[in-house]
């Protein structure tokens, strides 16, 4: 699933729902198709550093160990 070609609130949503239908979300920040360097282009409210941590909960499904809902507090929380 990509993230960070819109807000942070509708990809969190997406990623909540594919949860809630029991799948595992693969998250790929966006990173533009001519990029001479693999860096996450930022866009809306994220950074580099929300972008590359969303990815980095999810892929490793660290949100296995989580109850309740998805928050950015504790995706940064999980990922330091």
């Amino acid at each position: 699933m990509l993230v960070g070609n819109e807000p942070m609130d509708a990809c969190l949503d997406r990623i909540r729902e594919v949860i809630a239908w029991g799948g595992e979300p693969q998250v790929q920040p966006y990173v533009k198709l001519n990029a001479l360097e693999k860096n996450p282009h930022v866009r809306f409210d994220w950074t580099r550093r929300t972008l590359s941590d969303l990815a980095r909960w999810a892929n490793y499904r660290i949100w296995h160990g989580l109850s309740g809902d998805l928050t950015v507090r504790q995706i940064y929380s999980t990922t330091k």
